[in-house]
């Protein structure tokens, strides 16, 4: 057990260091994309429906339900979020989310469906 707890502090470390480093560029609008802040706006207002498969969407961890979807393309999965897709109605149903909010959310779950955040 003491073992374990020893490598507790190396461990929330590297974690806080993989999320301080998950940035990246905007291709469309040239701002920075925070992995960060796209997390709370998943939580607060896309995992009601992406946690769960509500209404048919696909849920954030299961690959194969974002196999064959677009999200390889941000700017696709930007266009669904912001105008609404299928069951989801534009900005998932929150339309005091801004365009630098969803761009943030939409770059958190293409970290997570690559599997380039897994298991956070």
């Amino acid at each position: 057990m003491k073992s374990i707890l020893r490598l507790l502090p190396l461990w929330a470390g590297w974690m806080c260091a993989t999320l301080a480093g998950a940035e990246s560029m905007d291709s469309e609008t040239g701002n920075k994309l925070d992995v960060r802040k796209g997390m709370q706006v998943y939580k607060s207002a896309c995992a009601e429906c992406h946690a769960t498969g509500k209404g048919g969407a696909p849920r954030l961890h299961d690959r194969e339900a974002w196999k064959h979807r677009s999200f390889q393309s941000q700017s696709v999965m930007r266009g669904h979020a912001k105008g609404g897709f299928l069951l989801m109605p534009p900005k998932g149903g929150y339309p005091l989310l801004d365009n630098q909010e969803m761009a943030d959310a939409v770059f958190y779950m293409s970290e997570q469906i690559s599997g380039r955040m897994e298991g956070q």
